[in-house]
């Protein structure tokens, strides 16, 4: 028999670590699928632990992002300590680190953004994960990217654990501050977060060790090697971004989760990378194949870079030799950039003048007594210079045979370096396509795609309602060229049909764990062919989940015997005309339930709400939506239903001036640190407050109209 933890029946287990193990259960009061966490045996007798863990669960529920696994319940059974979470289909980034080992970059920014989003929300409310690594972090098969363990992490530092202890976590993502013992912060998650993102971009960690004590002594003392160094794709930016993330001293790292996102959105906008939830869902459904693609891709891209550098002489051949040895690496079996690249390295090595190599991204600032050296490199290249005039106005071509030709043979002036990219202007008939180019979204039609390499290139336009459209186009010639494709509506087709039946019948359904208002028996028409699930439900009754295969153009059949709980009860008599009322509703897409501004509970709701007769305020809250509030009247025995559709809020931004500088908090939240670019918030009025440490507060209540902005220009008074 399924074992039962309050209204979580627990089936197989998902995970298993040296603190807990997380089952995959049914909420049967929603009938939906959960992830229950429950404590080890062993560790429910330590009364400080137990505290710990209490406190930070009742902290981690407050924290409502997409980017944070939710937490529904926690409690003790027993001597059974549990913690019920939201379930996200789909694996851990550990999970897909094991079988795919590096991704690629725009993949690992993607996440890394996403990480940083929720962690931004957690430290606005004064909450460090302190255990941020690949196991913690969840993706689901629709590309979301959640951080799980925010219940548990914060026990770590419990007073009976040693070294051998399972809740120490994995060492090697530990900052160096809480390896050595000390106080944490904020700036800890964002150390193991540079951790991540350094594992994610070259397939390996950045301290590691045979033994604990190995890992945490490389964490306090050892550098990671440069990431270029063991991934050429990475460029020196990135490796910067990364390098002041997994700086030892927390003054030196990035300041907030704010910071570290917006120099990835900067760096990502720069190399024109544009990835989605979309992208990593095709990635996770097949890494190998999405790989290939994407490697494909790059190979192309960088021999193309690397050939248009070779063709502009001496100049450029510190970046011919970079592109080409990307090349390489992703592909070690290129014959023809293996040849322009030994090629180069000769003709670099017997110049002797333009023989610099790329320095790597400097880990300290330089000292004073230290820059002269910049100005006896400045002094090189422009001694370098001179020396190419001098050889200019002497005749190139008529030196010697330094450049493999014979005196008094000029050769034809060369020709300027072949132009090798164009642009494509993208339309479609109707306009607002999602236009994408060699698998990457360039954007709604009509858009522009600039820097396309000349050659074969794959087109595709999706829009809702509407056959995709693929083509292939020829890009032959540099210049602009457009390609419009004429959309036509989708065709319903691979549809089928679905027989629900119980005995008895009359039991609630749900379809792919969404609630329906239907009652068995009841056919599902227009159903997409595949498999679905369906959930049976009847007072007193064990509830029943079935899974049925729909083939197109054919009706299946669920059948299912309900099991009683308690013996029948007789007829339910009519309603009495004296006694509660109840309320009924449902809403589009959630809401929490207020009754005259006292809080009832969070929709969907799987029964009536029973209300005191009379008249009350019905309110409906989701703070991405306009409030709904109704006052509605209660007769006695009357049972009163409302379907409720909520709008969207719409949106404003705020552009805001601060001399000389200032957090920005809106509603106790901070957005940003001026300067920064406007500031996206719903519509409404919302309080905005300026902090500077050295200045006097700016506070100011703005009410921000609908799809508008409101400009600022803020000079803050001294203190004092």
């Amino acid at each position: 028999m399924a074992k039962q933890i309050r209204n979580f029946l627990i089936q197989e287990p998902i995970a298993r670590g040296g603190m807990a193990t997380v089952y995959k259960a049914v909420q049967t009061s929603l009938d939906r699928l959960v992830a229950v966490k429950e404590l080890h045996s062993h560790l429910v007798h330590d009364k400080s632990f137990i505290e710990r863990f209490e406190r930070e669960a009742k902290a981690a529920a407050t924290l409502k992002h997409e980017n944070i696994v939710d937490i529904i319940e926690y409690g003790q059974e027993g001597e059974e300590y549990f913690l019920a979470m939201e379930y996200v289909p789909g694996e851990s980034l550990k999970d897909l680190l094991t079988k795919a080992g590096l991704v690629p970059i725009e993949m690992a920014l993607f996440i890394a953004e996403e990480i940083l989003k929720g962690l931004e929300h957690a430290h606005a409310r004064g909450i460090t994960h302190r255990d941020i690594k690949p196991a913690n972090i969840l993706l689901s098969k629709e590309g979301g990217v959640k951080i799980a363990d925010f219940g548990l992490a914060q026990a770590a530092d419990v007073s009976t654990l040693t070294v051998t202890g399972a809740l120490v976590g994995t060492p090697a993502y530990m900052s160096p501050e809480q390896a050595a013992g000390r106080k944490v912060d904020c700036r800890s998650d964002l150390f193991s977060l540079g951790v991540v993102l350094y594992e994610l971009l070259c397939g390996e960690k950045p301290f590691m060790g045979e033994t604990y004590s190995a890992v945490i002594t490389r964490i306090l003392t050892g550098e990671p090697r440069p990431l270029w160094e063991l991934n050429p794709l990475v460029t020196p930016e990135l490796w910067r971004i990364a390098e002041r993330a997994l700086a030892k001293d927390p003054d030196r790292r990035y300041q907030s989760a704010v910071d570290m996102r917006r120099d990835l959105e900067i760096f990502r906008e720069g190399a024109k990378m544009a990835p989605s939830r979309s992208h990593l869902a095709h990635f996770l459904e097949d890494p190998r194949t999405y790989g290939e693609k994407v490697r494909q891709r790059q190979v192309k891209a960088h021999f193309e870079k690397g050939v248009y550098y070779m063709n502009l002489g001496l100049g450029k051949i510190d970046d011919a030799i970079e592109e080409f040895t990307r090349v390489i690496h992703l592909d070690p079996d290129h014959s023809e950039a293996g040849r322009n690249l030994a090629k180069l390295r000769k003709e670099r090595e017997e110049s002797g003048i333009f023989k610099v190599q790329a320095p790597p991204p400097a880990k300290k600032a330089l000292k004073a007594e230290a820059r002269p050296k910049r100005g006896t490199r400045a002094w090189v290249w422009a001694a370098a210079f001179v020396v190419l005039g001098v050889l200019a106005v002497a005749g190139w071509w008529g030196l010697p045979e330094w450049l493999g030709r014979k005196t008094g043979q000029p050769p034809p002036p060369p020709s300027p370096p072949p132009v090798t990219f164009a642009s494509l202007e993208l339309a479609s008939t109707p306009a607002g396509a999602e236009a994408f180019l060699d698998d990457q979204r360039v954007g709604e039609t009509p858009c522009r795609a600039e820097s396309v390499a000349l050659g074969t290139h794959r087109l595709l336009f999706k829009k809702p309602g509407y056959e995709e459209v693929e083509k292939t186009v020829e890009v032959s010639k540099p210049g602009s060229m457009k390609e419009e494709m004429t959309l036509t509506q989708a065709q319903e087709k691979g549809k089928g049909t679905l027989l629900v039946r119980s005995i008895p019948p009359g039991a609630h359904l749900t379809l792919d764990g969404r609630q329906m208002s239907y009652k068995t028996p009841y056919t599902f028409r227009d159903l997409s062919a595949g498999t679905h699930t369906i959930g049976l439900v009847l007072d007193g009754y064990q509830p029943v989940r079935l899974s049925r295969k729909v083939a197109p153009d054919a009706q299946a059949v669920a059948e299912a015997t309900l099991v009683a709980v308690v013996e029948v009860q007789p007829p339910t008599p009519p309603p009495p005309v004296s006694g509660p009322a109840f309320l009924k509703i449902t809403v589009n897409p959630w809401a929490k339930v207020y009754l005259d501004d006292e809080y009832i509970e969070t929709t969907p709701i799987g029964r009536p709400i029973q209300v005191s007769p009379g008249k009350h305020l019905v309110k409906l809250v989701n703070p991405a939506f306009k409030a709904w509030a109704q006052k509605i009247e209660f007769k006695p025995g009357e049972t009163v239903s409302r379907e409720v559709a909520l709008e969207p809020v719409g949106m404003s931004s705020l552009k805001i001036t601060v001399n000389p500088w200032a957090d920005v908090y809106i509603d106790g939240d901070l957005k940003a640190t001026t300067p920064t670019g406007p500031i996206q918030v719903t519509s409404g009025k919302h309080f905005v407050k300026l902090v500077n440490p050295a200045c006097e507060e700016f506070t100011e209540t703005i009410d921000f109209p609908d799809n508008g902005t409101v400009t600022r220009n803020v000079t803050l008074k001294p203190k004092g």
